[in-house]
């Protein structure tokens, strides 16, 4: 099922290549096996840092789920940094979706527990309706640290 793009006015200025037309890169030091309640505030910081650097408006990422693997598609609409925060949207929700920076800080040092089925969905479920989202955003993050070493 195709995403209809809603159309909300945002600015969306991310540039996508430098002066010289080449792609930008997209870095970041995303470190999952040191994601757990224990990490200092910074170390959750830099982690937002590293999602708010990786995705771009358009990206595409599957949410995930320890139960179901991936599964429905979601796009990033915009990376504000005004009011720290990514918005998503996908053909299964009426409006777009807002993903807090706070809330993310929230979701994230649990996401190894989930992954690894130590914490129960619906336990983080209960501290954001923006889990499947956070989740896949974390999912998409070890994917490409796996595949560029």
């Amino acid at each position: 099922m195709p995403l209809n793009e809603p159309n909300y006015g945002l600015r969306r200025n991310l540039p996508e290549s430098n002066d010289e037309g080449r792609p930008l890169s997209r870095p970041f030091s995303f470190r999952p096996h040191l994601l757990k309640d224990s990490m200092t505030e910074e170390q959750l910081n830099q982690w937002w840092r590293d999602l708010c650097r990786a995705v771009r408006p358009d990206d595409e990422i599957k949410t995930w789920s320890y139960e179901g693997g991936y599964g429905i598609p979601f796009k990033i609409w915009d990376v504000t940094f005004k009011k720290p925060s990514i918005i998503v949207y996908s053909s299964t929700i009426k409006d777009k979706r807002t993903i807090t920076k706070n809330e993310f800080l929230l979701i994230a040092p649990r996401w190894v527990g989930y992954r690894d089925d130590g914490i129960g969905r619906d336990v983080m479920q209960t501290k954001s309706q923006n889990t499947s989202y956070i989740f896949g955003m974390l999912k998409w993050l070890e994917d490409r640290t796996a595949a560029h070493g």
